[in-house]
């Protein structure tokens, strides 16, 4: 079982008395609420990223013009608590009955039996398909939109040859709408299958670690990031080859903890340290070699590595998780985490948008394979530049 961080929402073991990813305390009401939950565990032990920050993504997308859908999110991230218009009840009732006293509701449902008549001409209509995620997504009902997403992998699988490059785009697209729609799994098929019609665009190979990375596969997140190190350089790559490094030693360090090979966490250390050797003002190398300095039990060296993050934080969420991780390891109250601009606790959060040819470079900006446009960035801003308008990376910083 895997405690939720009262705080920061981040997924803990069941035997931690902190929070690995801020530093609080986790209190008995949190264990009671984690064993009532049925929602899966994410990938998160200190320095290691957090669930996706949807809302923040859902306003980039439509920031970037993607596709062109109405952004009525819901209160509950898609999760069938209705949006603040509907009703927390929304999800259980039948919508087209509902519209009929809803004004809003009837919209909405018009538009989703519009969606589906268009989707049922062309299946590769990615515009109506991204509106049957987000209306499903409202009224709880996501599991509706699975036969089209394989109606549209399958249709583009059929379609590819002759489409030529159109096919890679729709492909990028379909991706896009299912990211929107809280959808990993359709995101990795769609992926999936780009990589095969572009098995050289590294943007695409990093991304599908990263979505692994996000849904706890641990051993396929490693297995796409070497596949992006392989071919990745720093100099043309830039500060995503860094992160994709980083991001790989979390996962060595993760699958060195939980799996059959725990001399993995030694190479998460040296991989991180030979990261920092490079990249000296690099946050987030710093953090995480502080996680996995702790992990591994050297308490001296975790203590160090995040006072130097500390002394690198841009910003105040940065700042907290440091400070939060040096209260954990000194047997002290951390300190509370800052105030986001919405009211929340936890400050990060923000999304990159950042692509290449239309898809994205999944760490922000950086190297040769960036560009505008694309499709949103599920792990936000990485490091100091986001053309698409991200903040701070919710994963650990960048």
């Amino acid at each position: 079982m895997y405690i939720t961080c009262p705080s920061c929402k981040a997924q803990n073991r069941d035997e931690a008395r902190y929070c690995d990813q801020c530093g609080a305390p986790l209190t008995e009401d949190a264990v009671a609420q984690t064993a009532a939950s049925e929602a899966p565990p994410a990938v998160t032990a200190g320095g290691r990223r957090q669930a996706v920050n949807w809302l923040a993504l859902l306003l980039v997308v439509a920031a970037i013009g993607v596709v062109g859908w109405l952004l009525l999110m819901p209160k509950g991230g898609g999760n069938g608590q209705g949006s603040a218009t509907m009703g927390a009840g929304a999800s259980s009732a039948n919508p087209h009955a509902e519209a009929a006293a809803n004004p809003e509701m009837g919209k909405m449902m018009a538009g989703l039996d519009e969606a589906k008549k268009k989707i049922e001409k062309d299946p590769l209509d990615v515009e109506a398909l991204t509106t049957l995620y987000q209306t499903y997504g409202m009224i709880g009902r996501q599991e509706k939109i699975r036969p089209y997403l394989e109606k549209a992998l399958a249709e583009l699988k059929a379609k590819k040859a002759t489409l030529g490059d159109k096919a890679q785009q729709t492909a990028s697209d379909i991706a896009s709408a299912a990211i929107a729609g809280q959808d990993l799994p359709g995101a990795l098929e769609a992926l999936t299958l780009l990589n095969e019609m572009a098995p050289d665009k590294l943007p695409v190979m990093s991304l599908i670690g990263d979505i692994n990375y996000d849904m706890g596969n641990v051993d396929k997140a490693i297995e796409w990031y070497d596949k992006y190190l392989k071919k990745a350089t720093p100099e043309a790559q830039g500060e995503d080859y860094w992160m994709v490094r980083v991001d790989r030693a979390a996962m060595l360090l993760q699958s060195g903890e939980t799996g059959s090979k725990p001399e993995l966490k030694k190479q998460a250390v040296t991989e991180l340290e030979q990261v920092t050797v490079a990249q000296p003002k690099m946050y987030k190398a710093w953090f995480n070699l502080g996680q996995a300095y702790d992990k591994s039990g050297d308490k001296a060296k975790a203590k160090s590595a995040w006072q130097k993050s500390l002394a690198l934080a841009k910003d105040a969420n940065e700042k907290w998780q440091a400070e939060a991780q040096l209260a954990r390891l000194e047997g002290k109250e951390p300190p509370p985490p800052p105030a986001s601009p919405h009211g929340e606790g936890m400050g990060g959060g923000g999304m990159g948008a950042e692509g290449m040819g239309g898809m994205p470079n999944p760490h922000g900006a950086g190297g040769a394979d960036s560009g505008a446009g694309g499709m949103p960035n599920p792990h936000g801003a990485g490091g100091t530049g986001s053309e698409g308008g991200g903040t701070t990376n919710p994963h650990g910083g960048g």
